[in-house]
């Protein structure tokens, strides 16, 4: 495994530090589903435990690359995405001046589209939904809300549109559930599964900010999982309590059918 680390770890910094000596420039490194090696193997058993372990630390030592003197003096801009946020210790470790923008308030509409730019930019294409559907552009704007607005992701009262849904229904001219058709979230739910979950409180879940902090895989939060997949979202910050619920009628309907379907035969979930 050791060998293995370091293959990884010196194969990533050869290839940086090439394409800085060969353009003459610093190099931006933009990794998206960072922790996809980890949750692939979650809720499927202790064997497959052991291996996302096993993938953890393979992946610290390959993100720990960008820390590296002559890597860092290469580099120009990083930026890390994934699906849920492990914390610095388990992976990030050393990559410890990474800027975490998971919660932060001045980038809380940055991943999606706000109601302003859905109603300067997308206009036209509203207005063409609205009239293949025969309805009036403020009943299809409040259709749209319902169906695909409501994320929120920090204390700031901002929310916004998933842009993979709104951008296909104005582009196929149709209200389907786009998003959630592109993946179940297979891991997620089976770990709700081992824990026996009671998925009917989802809706009714008020947690302190610390839940945010606990991302380890031998003590993974399902609140925290469902939040960081975008099955749940901030209804509400009161005092430093977070109210949470679905965030739209796309992902409600389409994640309870789905647990329905996965979950027959366990009654408790409904």
């Amino acid at each position: 495994m050791d060998r293995r680390k370091q293959r990884v770890g010196l194969g990533f910094k050869s290839i940086i530090l090439s394409l800085s000596q060969k353009t003459g420039k610093t190099v931006a490194v933009l990794i998206d589903e960072y922790d996809k090696p980890l949750i692939n193997h979650l809720g499927k058993g202790k064997d497959a435990l052991e291996t996302a372990k096993a993938n953890r630390d393979i992946l610290k030592a390959f993100l720990g690359v960008l820390k590296d003197g002559d890597v860092a003096d290469a580099l120009r801009f990083v930026f890390i995405t994934g699906v849920s946020k492990f914390s610095r210790v388990s992976i990030f470790s050393e990559l410890n001046n990474l800027e975490d923008l998971t919660m932060a308030k001045p980038y809380a509409d940055m991943m999606g589209y706000s109601q302003e730019e859905l109603e300067t930019y997308f206009h036209p294409f509203v207005a063409m939904l609205a009239e293949s559907l025969g309805e009036p552009e403020d009943g299809v704007y409040a259709k749209l809300e319902r169906h695909y607005n409501g994320y929120r992701f920090s204390e700031r009262d901002v929310r916004v549109y998933n842009p993979f849904s709104i951008l296909s229904a104005l582009k196929r001219q149709d209200f389907r559930n786009y998003w959630f058709e592109t993946g179940t979230p297979t891991f997620l739910v089976n770990i709700l599964k081992e824990r026996n979950y009671p998925v009917a409180e989802i809706e009714n879940l008020e947690l302190d900010e610390h839940i945010f902090s606990v991302y380890e895989l031998e003590r993974l939060q399902p609140e925290a999982l469902l939040f960081q997949t975008g099955y749940i979202t901030i209804q509400e910050v009161v005092d430093g309590l977070y109210r949470f619920r679905y965030p739209n009628q796309e992902v409600k309907i389409s994640f309870l059918k789905f647990l329905m379907f996965s979950y027959v035969s366990t009654p408790r979930f409904f």
